[in-house]
């Protein structure tokens, strides 16, 4: 028996609303854990608008193929699902999401237990329409999901923006895991920079001890000398630790070639 506990998606509002706009978002959760009512909660903030979270209402889309969102009777639902929302009933989810974006003009569109090949393709077409999705689907975790043929297109052809993970461990409902999917790839992005520049400083640094050995040991070069000379052949910030190096050296304000470098790499790291 369907059961509407309003407030109840308002916590996950927080994670999936953002200067007014609604995240692609993808609700995992076992079953008996609250997803569908919660998905039914969303879709009435969505609709009505809340203005604590500075978000206007929108046009929402619901696929309710076994009538377990709205709970229609005769066309009519009869659980709140908001005053923007439109239903298609007993419709199959490929062919309700394809009719509700081709009739319907939604800005959001709404679906529970998405689980097969036509569900991604529809999805899919949604996103390219412009049109936002919020769907549910059985799994316990991302892993679990990623592990999964049809999902894991899904997760790859970045449409999605967030994944919301649920469990009953404090009661229905509980959120697991929020993931953002944007602020993941930009991570992945800034540490992979960060490791290509590691690796180009590492080179620089294997070149100048080879550079300082050739000085020392075949021209007998006093150290501080061959340091700034090194430093005009190697790229920064390898150049200026070493040039630094070399002054801190030949003023004596360093009690050792090592005290020296240490310092100044520290205060380049």
């Amino acid at each position: 028996i369907c059961k509407e506990v309003k407030g109840c998606s308002n916590e996950i509002m927080r994670y999936i609303v953002e200067n007014n706009k609604v995240s692609n978002t993808l609700i995992i959760s076992p079953p008996k854990c609250g997803k569908t009512t919660i998905l039914r909660d969303l879709a009435r903030n969505i609709s009505s608008g809340m203005p604590i979270n500075n978000l206007s209402g929108k046009k929402v889309s619901i696929i309710d193929e076994r009538s377990e969102i709205a709970s229609c009777f005769n066309g009519i639902p009869q659980l709140d699902v908001g005053i923007r929302t439109d239903i298609l009933d007993n419709c199959f989810k490929k062919d309700g999401m394809i009719m509700a974006i081709r009739s319907l003009s939604p800005e959001i569109l709404i679906c529970d237990e998405i689980g097969t090949e036509g569900d991604i393709e529809a999805l899919n077409m949604a996103f390219n329409s412009g049109v936002n999705i919020i769907v549910t689907i059985h799994g316990y975790s991302i892993e679990d999901i990623y592990k999964r043929k049809v999902f894991k297109d899904l997760l790859e052809d970045s449409i999605l923006e967030k994944v919301i993970v649920l469990s009953n461990r404090r009661g229905p409902g509980t959120v697991e895991n929020s993931i953002i999917f944007f602020a993941c790839t930009y991570i992945g992005f800034y540490y992979g920079e960060s490791f290509k520049r590691r690796s180009k400083q590492l080179k620089y640094i294997l070149k100048s001890v080879m550079f300082l050995n050739n000085e020392v040991m075949y021209s007998n070069t006093p150290l501080p000398e061959a340091l700034k000379y090194i430093s005009i052949k190697v790229e920064n910030p390898v150049n200026d630790i070493l040039s630094k190096v070399a002054v801190s050296l030949e003023s004596g304000e360093s009690k050792s070639v090592y005290e020296s470098f240490h310092e100044e790499y520290y205060k380049n790291k």
